[in-house]
């Protein structure tokens, strides 16, 4: 009987998260009511107010539920020099997390968003970047770090968007390769595709 109850608590608590999202897609969430998302999703205004304290605390939950999933993908490599020669395992760990939250990660980095909570997201980015970094380069320019740890976060982020924003056409592995591409070639991963379109068109032509 217990057991029958929880599943009924995971489904109510996910009809609610999922109704969120749907509305999150067409207005930010100060123009939500609990009256709107319970009728959407069918439940009475008891029904969330068991679960939830309101709408904000629902979204907060989301965004936790993404923060610590996030959080443990850089738990689960703790050593520097193994990132640092390997970045992949880790890369494709933290791609894989966004494409399997896709819908929430595609609304808070939409227009109905919550620009805090990405900054937050940068944050725990940055901070592991420069521990690994300090860790592996201790005698490096302070001011170094910091630079360089944000120009990785906000490309990284910059990446993440357009990946969302495009429909995640590639999948995380493939992204991880694009990624990497970039970071350890820059300019000659571009040079290399402009010349290899350049030969195609020109074979197609003759």
């Amino acid at each position: 009987m217990e057991e029958k109850n929880d599943r009924c608590i995971r489904r109510t608590k996910n009809a609610i998260k999922n109704g969120l999202l749907s509305l999150l897609k067409t207005k930010p969430i100060n123009q939500i009511t609990v009256r709107e998302l319970c009728d959407l999703v069918d439940i009475n205004r008891g029904t969330f107010y068991l679960h939830y304290a309101d709408i904000y605390y629902l979204l907060e939950t989301l965004e936790n539920e993404l923060y610590n999933e996030l959080e443990k993908c850089f738990s689960n490599h703790p050593n520097p020099n193994e990132v640092i020669n390997n970045p992949h395992p880790l890369l494709s760990e933290i791609f894989s997390c966004f494409s399997m939250n896709f819908e929430l990660t595609s609304i808070l980095l939409g227009p109905h968003g919550d620009p805090a909570f990405v900054e937050k997201l940068k944050k725990l980015l940055k901070k592991n970047c420069e521990a690994r970094w300090k860790f592996l380069f201790p005698a490096a320019i302070a001011d170094y770090y910091a630079y360089f740890s944000s120009f990785v976060t906000e490309g990284y982020f910059g990446l993440i968007k357009h990946w969302i924003q495009s429909g995640m056409k590639e999948t995380p592995k493939e992204l991880v390769l694009i990624s990497e591409n970039i970071i350890f070639n820059g300019i000659n991963m571009l040079k290399s595709a402009s010349i290899n379109e350049k030969e195609r068109r020109e074979n197609d032509i003759l």
